[in-house]
């Protein structure tokens, strides 16, 4: 099949790059970044594909890297950027699911650069305590301020809350 379709192309003048190009049903690969799966019902949908989820991923992971010395409001800023444009071309998919999965994610990941901006256990109790934490969750959480991943969930997770990152701006995709 293969070799029949860049033999009609020759005759166009047009070149087939063979270790990009494959004949497979619409089904098993993907195409300009989505994926077509059928559902239950027979009816086909629209996904992200994994490796375009995955690029984004590391992308926000550049965005976020807690070392590269901005405050909050520029990474919020910037990834805001980022998402806005991602979604505006995903935004065609119909499964949402794994997208609230990724929200979540960049949602503790902003939340592991606050702590980690806190640096000392003073700083960390201070700030925590201005923003509603009671005495002992700020004690808790300011004894291992180094732990930003393991911090950044749990009580963490209910002081900087999702309407306190939606006040910053963090940006959703699945709502």
């Amino acid at each position: 099949m293969m070799g029949a379709l860049i033999k009609r192309f020759a005759k166009l003048r047009l070149r087939v790059n063979e270790s990009k190009s494959t004949v497979a049903r619409v089904y098993e690969r993907p195409f300009l970044g989505f994926d077509l799966w059928v559902n239950k019902k027979g009816e086909t949908k629209i996904g992200v594909a994994s490796k375009s989820m995955e690029r984004m991923k590391e992308r926000v992971r550049e965005l976020t890297n807690k070392r590269r010395g901005r405050r909050v409001e520029q990474v919020v800023w910037q990834l805001q950027r980022y998402l806005q444009g991602w979604w505006r071309y995903f935004g065609l998919t119909e499964s949402r699911r794994g997208l609230r999965d990724v929200e979540g994610w960049i949602r503790r990941r902003i939340r592991c650069l606050i702590l980690y901006q806190y640096r000392t256990p003073r700083r960390a109790y201070r700030a925590l305590r201005g923003l509603g934490a009671r005495d002992l969750q700020a004690r808790a959480v300011a004894a291992h301020v180094s732990k930003w991943w393991w911090n950044s969930n749990g009580v963490v997770n209910r002081i900087l809350s999702n309407s306190y990152l939606a006040r910053l701006g963090v940006p959703t995709l699945a709502s």
